[in-house]
């Protein structure tokens, strides 16, 4: 799905970059093209100062005026590049000629592919056995765990470092990620639909289900073996029944 969004106004464009990511309107899948017309500056700061813009599979169409003709430029921010972040031109457009898209860009560009040696924060609180701390030399801090071990395989693959941020519940590690602090949190969390309000989840690699369970018996000495499979009550009630039983045998 394509969203387009039509405005030639700031003060538009930030609102709907901050109510759109509060309401969770887009996803990566989303396309967002806006078509404004903004000096490059405002530009720079509208797309690095939001997440919408910034993180999100968006593009600008930013129309420039001059006395001989209208053109557009098709701009895209990259937050992960060799150079830092960047505001990149990925095609060009001119109403009297055709579309032109630059050679080495996509229109819709993956922004994640590669985050060329990027640091980036993660949030995450003490749940082993996926997510363990210790103590190490000199006041540092280890991690180990099934998600630690998963981020750092992530790390690896797609360039980055990460600092893990410290919290002190689990509240503040989504709070964390919802507010964009954190980059994504490497807990393991159970998928449900409250949740899926607030943030998206990656993938599904471990599943839990929910059975009834009781201690193993354990070996009775053979003296035991009589009675013990009966508790003292059932006892007593057969014991009863028994001797009232005789009773009216006999009375009889």
């Amino acid at each position: 799905m394509t969203v387009v969004v039509v405005s030639y106004n700031l003060a538009f464009l930030v609102n709907f970059a901050e109510w759109s990511l509060k309401d969770r309107l887009l996803v990566w899948t989303t396309r967002l093209l806006v078509v404004t017309s903004l000096t490059l500056p405002q530009l720079q700061d509208l797309l690095s100062a939001h997440w919408t813009y910034s993180m999100m599979n968006s593009v600008f169409f930013n129309m420039k005026n001059n006395s001989s003709r209208t053109k557009y430029q098709v701009l895209s921010y990259f937050p992960y590049s060799p150079t830092g972040p960047q505001l990149v031109q990925v095609a060009s457009w001119i109403p009297s000629r055709a579309l032109v898209i630059a050679e080495t860009n996509a229109f819709f560009q993956e922004k994640f592919s590669n985050f060329h040696g990027a640091q980036v924060n993660v949030s995450a609180a003490p749940f082993p056995p996926f997510w363990d701390e210790l103590k190490g030399p000199d006041n540092t801090r280890q991690y180990r765990g099934a998600g630690y071990s998963l981020l750092s395989t992530i790390a690896a693959a797609l360039n980055f470092t990460f600092r893990v941020m410290p919290t002190s519940s689990w509240a503040e590690v989504v709070r964390l990620v919802e507010e964009r602090v954190a980059f994504l949190s490497p807990n393991s969390h159970m998928v449900l639909p409250h949740r899926r309000e607030h943030y998206d989840f990656s993938f599904v690699y471990e599943y839990a289900s929910m059975d009834f369970c009781m201690a193993p018996p354990g070996l009775q000495p053979q003296w035991k073996a009589f009675y013990y499979p009966l508790s003292w009550v059932v006892w007593v009630a057969t014991l009863l029944a028994l001797l009232i039983t005789s009773f009216f045998l006999f009375a009889v």
